[in-house]
């Protein structure tokens, strides 16, 4: 199973892809409010550091809050049409959740 996570719930953007054989490879940038503009550079980031494509995902997992409205919205938005396009599960999961 190779599985993609987003979090945009804050101020800090992750983007994590974990291999069938269990290597997560990740990238996260602090404090930045760009989510907008790095989330879809830095998903084809971690794609090419992993070593996969799109089409290798066979789920999706997103924030889905508490956090900024306007940064779930994109991780969500993105999530959704990623996980539309490709036929494949999406699973949302609390931002707090996380810190468990």
């Amino acid at each position: 199973m190779t599985i993609l996570a987003l979090d945009t719930s804050n101020k800090t953007l992750s983007v994590a892809v974990e291999l069938t054989d269990g290597t997560i490879i990740e990238q996260t940038i602090e404090n930045t409010l760009q989510h907008s503009v790095l989330l879809v550079p830095t998903i084809e980031a971690v794609f090419k550091e992993a070593g996969i494509t799109a089409k290798d995902l066979t789920k999706i997992v997103v924030a889905e809050g508490p956090g900024s409205y306007t940064g779930l919205r994109i991780g969500v938005t993105v999530a959704k049409t990623l996980a539309k396009s490709l036929g494949i599960p999406l699973v949302g999961v609390s931002s707090l959740d996380v810190f468990l």
